[in-house]
């Protein structure tokens, strides 16, 4: 006792001896943190502030706490730019910005009847400019809740601008401060402040900016935002802003490029879809239905639409009549991440309710045409060697521009961009092309004239962009759960629980596009369930349920013992018996488990099941199968398309899991 008596008051001296240095050197608000300032300048814009308006500073402790002490200056012109003379010692680096007066509306390009006021909270023991706007004034008290929890300043700052972005739906990225943005060279400050507006009286928008009521409502007008955002970027151009210093301004992460030069790209609007066409930008583009398993619905033509980090072939605008545009791959995908998905999912400059394919789309499209490049060159219009264009895709040679301002291949290659970046290289992404001479397509032993590449520093260029249409793959609806049963899409399943698992007892039979009954018949369904193409199988299992993977399916096989897992599992019917003349037979199951494993079809040689995972072989994937000739359960590479990329569109059965 009495040694923590001691280690306690040894404790306590230190304390003390610490507080007291502190306290020597001028304490936690102490000289050491105050900065000298002649003055702070900026720009206060909801649409500029006009001549008048007034700003205010005022000086916080290392607390982020008022002192008491404030400075004051004017807005001068009608540009929203305002100074404020200090010439003083401030008590920490942080100060509490405060501009009130009219502004010009920046969608009306009039001025406002009304003063509003906005907030801004800043460091600026490096700068000696504060911007005030509407992202500032949004973020000012999730920065004050985020330094209550503990955050530095500079986390808590970024914390509350993605905050604020998000709130506001805006998914592209800020690459300035809040603090450094401007109306003309921030386009995710101008979208902001056109969201907060639009729909809106200049007395509601003010009641909103004092109050913050009804803020998670705001993101609902973006699509009317967007609509007439240039409108308000041509209106806002007239005004000189403070420009952001150059170690804020954007970075392209893609060697140079960027998509519209301050991170926001509009895609393709005002967008209108009939059975042929989809319009969009002001053109109208012909479109065209391409495969007979799995439909896909593309552009016939290029897309251009005229948006900054697009050029015409030689900077000339025939060009752009004949080939469409080109596109550096950043403002092709809108600034959106990676994918290989099927479909995509990235809407890119794509009007809406299209997307850029992926690689996966291209592969598939591949497939369908034959792996032919002629099958999809559009009559006329190449130097030589036109195509047929049997599937009215009509691919016209638009060649490719660089980053150098060259350009080339125009009359002899076609170029798509892809939605996925190449393996491993941010600088890098995949592109489709046509060329017109045949050469072989990497992963096939097809000559081709249609293929998938990618290059170092791909980017940087600018290459076309077809659009594919959005494709909902549908999940079987309206789920309950009963006693050792689950129900959707109408019909009712067995399911049994095997180890840690919990199966349905019966294949899936919800009828879906791309998906069908063996031999057409109606009976082999209602027996054996319908069999599906892999893309469909992915995503048709019930909510709370998913289409097994490969450990999932060992782990089935392993628990009930690998050797005879086949024989364990299969029903003990339907299947093909020994004594039918075959050569080869393992006859039908004991189903020990009740997992009910039935054949494909009605000849009762073999069931297949499709497995998530995807093979070692790309563009196939992995089915499990179970067979008359084994008493095993095997998972396999599927081999029985010829080439690359088939076996997924062969039909197979479908038994989900529960998560």
């Amino acid at each position: 006792m009495k040694i923590s008596h001691l280690l306690l008051a040894a404790t306590l001296v230190l304390a003390m001896s610490l507080t007291l240095s502190c306290s020597s050197d001028g304490g936690s608000s102490g000289s050491k943190k105050t900065v000298k300032k002649e003055k702070i300048s900026g720009v206060s814009q909801k649409g500029p502030f006009i001549a008048g308006s007034t700003v205010k500073l005022y000086e916080l402790n290392e607390n982020y706490e008022r002192t008491g002490k404030i400075f004051g200056g004017k807005v001068k012109g009608d540009d929203g730019i305002y100074e404020i003379v200090i010439s003083d010692y401030l008590a920490s680096p942080y100060v509490d910005m405060e501009a009130t007066g009219r502004y010009v509306n920046e969608i009306t390009n009039t001025v406002s009847a009304d003063n509003v006021t906005l907030k801004a909270i800043a460091d600026v023991s490096d700068k000696d400019n504060v911007n005030i706007n509407v992202i500032t004034h949004l973020e000012y008290d999730k920065v004050l809740y985020w330094l209550k929890q503990g955050l530095s300043f500079a986390d808590a700052k970024n914390q509350a601008l993605a905050e604020v972005l998000a709130e506001l739906g805006i998914d592209s990225p800020a690459f300035n401060k809040s603090e450094n943005m401007t109306l003309q060279a921030d386009s995710v400050l101008l979208l902001a402040s056109v969201l907060l507006q639009v729909g809106r009286t200049e007395s509601a928008l003010k009641t909103l900016l004092s109050t913050l009521v009804g803020i998670a409502t705001v993101k609902n007008g973006m699509e009317q935002a967007l609509a007439i955002y240039g409108t308000a970027k041509s209106n806002v151009q007239g005004s000189t802003p403070i420009s952001p210093s150059s170690s804020s301004r954007p970075s392209s992460s893609s060697g140079g490029s960027s998509s519209s030069g301050d991170g926001i790209i509009i895609n393709c609007p005002n967008a209108a879809t009939t059975d042929n066409t989809v319009a969009c930008g002001g053109q109208t583009y012909r479109t065209t239905k391409i495969g007979n398993v799995w439909e896909q619905v593309w552009m016939a033509e290029n897309l251009n639409y005229d948006v900054s980090g697009s050029v015409c072939y030689d900077n000339d605008p025939a060009n752009c009549g004949i080939y469409g545009r080109l596109y550096n791959w950043a403002t092709a995908m809108a600034n959106s991440a990676s994918s290989n998905l099927n479909p995509s999912g990235v809407k890119g400059i794509c009007p809406d309710g299209w997307h850029l394919p992926s690689n996966a789309e291209w592969d598939d499209l591949i497939y369908e045409v034959g792996n032919k490049g002629t099958n999809v060159k559009k009559i006329g219009g190449w130097n030589s060697d036109d195509g047929t264009d049997d599937y009215g895709f009509s691919a016209l040679p638009g060649g490719r521009g660089g980053s150098d301002g060259k350009f080339s291949s125009v009359g002899d290659y076609s170029y798509w961009w892809s939605a996925t970046q190449q393996s491993l290289q941010t600088s890098a992404a995949s592109y489709s092309s046509i060329s017109l001479p045949q050469f072989a397509r990497e992963v096939s032993f097809y000559l081709s004239a249609l293929s998938i590449s990618a290059a170092d520093g791909a980017k940087t260029r600018f290459l076309s962009v077809r659009c594919v249409k959005d494709r909902e793959v549908e999940t079987c609806p309206d789920v309950e759960i009963g006693n050792n049963t689950m129900t959707c899409g109408g019909q009712t399943y067995r399911t049994v629980n095997i180890g840690e698992q919990t199966w349905m007892a019966q294949n899936l039979n919800y009828a879906t596009k791309s998906s069908k009954c063996n031999g057409d018949l109606t009976s082999n369904c209602e027996t054996f369930g319908r069999l599906y193409i892999w893309r469909v199988a992915t995503k048709v299992c019930p909510s709370g349920w998913h289409l097994p993977t490969d450990n999932d399916w060992n782990k089935l096989t392993n628990f009930v013992g690998s050797d005879s897992a086949g024989t364990k599992l299969k029903a003990p019917s339907h299947w093909r018996k020994c004594d039918t003349g075959f050569y080869w037979c393992a006859g039908e199951g004991t189903d020990n488990y009740g997992f009910s494993a039935l054949p494909s079809g009605e000849d009762g040689g073999s069931g297949d099941w499709w497995s998530a995972s995807t093979s070692s072989l790309v563009g196939n994937q992995r089915p499990m199968q179970m067979s008359s000739e084994s008493a095993k359960a095997t998972i396999k590479l599927d081999d029985l398309g010829e080439r690359d990329g088939s076996s997924k569109f062969l039909f197979y059965s479908v038994r989900c899991l529960k998560d």
